[in-house]
């Protein structure tokens, strides 16, 4: 899986995530590197994570909308809404390829 937002100050040593779900769901990984890389032309900078989730965090994404997501300290929502229904999709087709 991996996560991106942006943020406007520079932080090297970020760990962790937690993504949202409607229904009070969450799934957090305290210990995940936090990558940072600056926004060409901008001063922002672009925090993404890259990390493997269980086959039950996997069915979570499968049956479950993402209200939103906390990088670090830095806190993303997936926009437009009609995201969250690509990304159930998108879990959903994972799931039955295995």
């Amino acid at each position: 899986m991996r996560i991106t937002t942006t943020g406007l100050t520079l932080n090297i040593d970020g760990k962790g995530f937690i993504v949202l779900f409607d229904d009070g769901t969450r799934i957090e990984k305290k210990d995940a590197k936090v990558d940072y890389k600056n926004e060409s032309g901008t001063a922002a900078w672009r925090y993404s994570v890259f990390e493997s989730i269980s086959d039950e965090e996997l069915e979570i994404f499968a049956n479950k909308k993402v209200d939103g997501f906390k990088l670090y300290i830095y806190e993303g929502f997936l926009y437009p809404k009609n995201e969250t229904i690509k990304l159930m999709g998108y879990a959903r087709g994972i799931l039955a390829a295995n």
